[in-house]
């Protein structure tokens, strides 16, 4: 509820007047979704939606779900507009996102959640005859997960291994001492998972 006004992500899944993509330049997610400090909603967010959410609002709860949901309105219809708003919504991220942070916090998980549904899109939309350059699309989508979102998920995963690590070590050193080969099985399945 913002402002006495209750707002929900829209259920409906039309071929026209789709108002996707919310992306934004620099995506910074802090622990509850709540978008940090500095970074602004586009000029079209919806404006009863709570714009201290608005980071996880654009990526999972409007342009991932809508573009999945778009997608599978293509599959069930096969009408091809379905399919290109649902890649406009990819390509509107993969243009404009530049920055994916708070790594230690929720951005490694919004990223997950957005770009899982991204893939997926990719993977159902990818035989409609209204989209020539599939090939293409899919490369941009790959170059902008591997260059923008993978290199910080990539910093928090080795920072959460870390700090595992260090945890485990420190409980388990007396086991350590007696049964060195425990911890080392241990710390080699963290550092596996």
């Amino acid at each position: 509820v913002t402002n006495g006004v209750t707002w929900d992500p829209p259920y409906g899944c039309p071929a026209t007047g789709n108002t996707s993509p919310y992306q934004m330049a620099n995506v910074s997610i802090r622990y509850s979704g709540v978008t940090n400090i500095g970074i602004s909603c586009p000029s079209k967010c919806p404006t009863a939606a709570p714009s201290n959410l608005y980071g996880h609002l654009a990526v999972v709860e409007l342009d991932a779900q809508m573009a999945y949901k778009q997608a599978l309105a293509w599959w069930a219809k096969q009408s091809d507009q379905y399919a290109t708003n649902a890649l406009a919504i990819i390509d509107g991220w993969t243009k404009t996102n530049k920055a994916w942070d708070v790594q230690s916090e929720n951005g490694p998980l919004e990223a997950g959640w957005g770009i899982a549904a991204f893939a997926r899109v990719l993977e159902i939309v990818r035989v409609s005859k209204a989209m020539p350059d599939m090939s293409n699309k899919v490369t941009k989508f790959r170059n902008w997960v591997n260059s923008i979102v993978m290199p910080q998920m990539m910093n928090s995963i080795l920072a959460v291994s870390m700090v595992g690590m260090l945890f485990i070590v420190k409980r388990f050193r007396h086991v350590g001492k007696q049964n060195g080969q425990c911890l080392c099985t241990t710390l080699g399945m963290l550092l596996v998972v």
